[in-house]
């Protein structure tokens, strides 16, 4: 590993608001609190934080250095509405309690379009029912994709676990220009947006 990249895993740990692997941090969140998972360099998670200061963010990775960049953006913005989580999404029951997330983010997650991958996808519906778990009543969850076969595949597996589609955007707007949002574009890629979330089951 080159020595600039050693010296920014050294840094991780002193940077705040970041967190690796927080088994105990359950239950424990600001409120309300946004996360978006596979946040990369973090620049979605940075531009709905300056948007909305009364809500707290969470952008989850399990890539250091892009966490790092990130966390630095962060201190160079002065925000002080959002952390960084570096784990494992298996991992997110260990680290949300049921109902403490109001709203999920996942763009541009891998496709895994080989055969057999499936399994691997976020909206695979071991992560659907994470999702269902972490979030409050009613809470959305939003995918930005330029992938038509991971889109056709969340539909089913949302509808499957019982979501219902709230918004497809076969176009999504340009509205947070991320550097992938922004490579996907350039080579003329379409890009699409769906939300969805669970309804409350009313006792009987």
């Amino acid at each position: 590993m080159a020595r600039k990249k050693l010296s920014k895993f050294a840094e991780l740990v002193t940077l705040p608001h970041l967190l690796e692997k927080p088994v105990g941090q359950a239950g424990r969140w600001p409120q309300p609190l946004v996360l978006e998972l596979g946040c990369g360099y973090g620049e979605y998670t940075l531009a709905l934080a300056q948007r909305q200061p009364q809500c707290h963010y969470v952008g989850m990775d399990i890539q250091g250095e892009r966490l790092w960049r990130g966390a630095k953006a962060m201190q160079a913005l002065k925000l002080e509405n959002v952390w960084w989580l570096r784990g494992y999404i298996d991992h997110l029951l260990d680290y949300f309690a049921p109902g403490e997330v109001a709203e999920i983010w996942l763009t541009f997650p891998d496709p895994f379009a080989r055969e057999g991958h499936a399994k691997k996808r976020l909206t695979a519906p071991r992560f659907l029912d994470y999702y269902k778990t972490i979030l409050v009543p009613g809470g959305r969850v939003h995918l930005k994709t330029d992938s038509a076969n991971l889109v056709a595949y969340s539909i089913e597996t949302i509808q499957t676990s019982g979501g219902m589609i709230d918004e497809h955007i076969p176009v999504a707007p340009i509205d947070i220009m991320t550097r992938f949002e922004q490579k996907h574009r350039q080579r003329g890629d379409q890009i699409q947006q769906l939300s969805w979330h669970w309804p409350t089951i009313q006792p009987i």
